[in-house]
């Protein structure tokens, strides 16, 4: 059963990506939150924090040393929850915006990262999972009993 990285009430990032630039530029935006920012440098790490944590915001950088950003979104699939992907690239364009939607993921950020855009759309994927309907019954029946 996951564990208290993340409530309902706070937003709980699991952000996946190998770079010490990548990490750092998020430390630095999420300090002045009070946010959780757990991260992990491969989706083999991701998979394991996915089944010890509740987490609301998945952002993984568009490739990874054992994947890419779709192979992210397929552990989410299987992992009884139903955070929201954002992929992180530094070719960000229409064509994976598109991509990224289609299959399944909720937005993309350009990196590097401009510090309102990331507090921007990360709020917004949380308010977006706060609101689905399947984690709001999840919910329920854990509560009854």
């Amino acid at each position: 059963m996951p564990g208290p990285f993340g409530s309902e009430n706070t937003v709980s990032v699991l952000a996946i990506g190998h770079s010490s630039e990548y990490q750092k530029s998020l430390l630095d935006i999420f300090s002045h939150s009070k946010w959780n920012l757990q991260f992990a440098r491969s989706i083999f790490e991701a998979r394991r924090i996915l089944l010890d944590e509740h987490v609301s915001v998945v952002l993984c950088e568009h490739s990874l040393t054992d994947g890419k950003w779709v192979d992210m979104l397929r552990e989410i699939e299987s992992s009884g929850q139903s955070p929201r992907l954002i992929v992180a690239s530094a070719s960000a364009d229409d064509a994976l915006w598109a991509e990224v939607l289609n299959l399944g993921g909720y937005d993309v950020l350009e990196m590097p990262f401009q510090p309102q855009e990331v507090t921007r759309v990360l709020s917004l994927a949380w308010l977006h999972w706060r609101k689905q309907p399947v984690r709001q019954g999840r919910a329920m029946m854990a509560a009854a009993g």
